[in-house]
């Protein structure tokens, strides 16, 4: 999960999908990555960035 190309897999997506999409494998990975990696939950993450991704900048 490097770069916006890990936040990009979690918004707009179930989580399951996104693990599979990732190359994870499982949620449970999925989570874990996310938590050591950003220091949060998926469901955070998403809550925090969804509206950034739903409106880009111009």
């Amino acid at each position: 999960m490097g770069g916006d190309h890990g936040g990009a897999l979690l918004v707009g997506r179930g989580i399951t999908s996104a693990a599979r999409r990732s190359g994870l494998g499982s949620d449970e990975t999925l989570r874990r990555a996310v938590a050591r990696h950003l220091g949060t939950t998926p469901t955070e993450y998403r809550s925090r960035f969804a509206a950034t991704a739903r409106d880009p900048a111009p």
